[in-house]
This record gives C-alpha cells, structure tokens and sequence, in this order.
C-alpha cells in the first residue's frame, strides 16, 4: 500500500514538473507572438502613427510657444523626461484606441481626456 502511494506521488510530481516546463514555454511562445502581433500592426498603422506624432508634435511645440502650460519635450535643448513619458503614453493610449476600432477623431479626444486626467491642459 505505501509503495503505490509512494509511486503515485513521484508519478503526479512528474507530471507536475513537465506541465510546469510546457507553460513556460507557452508563456514564452505567446511573448513573441504577441510581440511579432504588435510589429505587424505597427507596420500595418505606419502612416497613421506618423500622423499622430505630428498631431503631438505640434500640440508639444504650441506648448512652448505659451499657447497650453505643460513643457515641450525639448524646450532647452535637453530632453524633458517628464514630456517624452507623457508623449510616449499619448501614442500609448491612441494606438489602443485604435485597435480597439476607434476612429482617429474619437482616439485624439481620448488622448485630451487621459491628459486632463493626469492633470495636463491642453
């Protein structure tokens, strides 16, 4: 009786050990599908991301030029930590917008609100 207890135990621990080595593999095949998934959108969105940076870009520069409150990105010649975080989560924010099938108009405004919530005016 204890010997088959004995060997169902090292049996399920096998089995435990080879499922916990697949997920990780899947966890690892899912990391780069996901990745190879997000290039390919990233392509795919090539010119409409140009256009939103330039969108931003010009929001950032009419910023420096005393027309909204928040720091340009580089408005002495050194980046601003702080205006690069903020633009990179704006595009953050439009992208998924995007993806979720919002139209360019309705992603902007998403990304005006996301700034009035984190206490930007723009």
């Amino acid at each position: 009786m204890n010997r088959a207890l004995l060997v169902t135990c090292a049996v399920l621990s096998a089995l435990c050990a080879l499922q916990w080595v697949t997920l990780r593999r899947l966890k690892a095949d899912l990391a780069v599908v996901n990745y190879s998934t997000a290039v390919r959108e990233f392509d795919a969105r090539r010119e409409e991301i140009d256009r939103v940076i330039g969108w931003l870009d010009e929001d950032t520069r009419g910023a420096a030029t005393g027309q909204s409150p928040r720091d340009s990105i580089c408005a002495s010649g050194s980046p601003n930590v702080a205006g690069v975080r903020d633009t990179v989560f704006d595009v953050y924010v439009y992208l998924r917008s995007r993806a979720a099938g919002v139209s360019e108009t309705d992603a902007r405004q998403r990304v005006a609100d996301e700034r009035d919530q984190r206490g930007h005016i723009h």
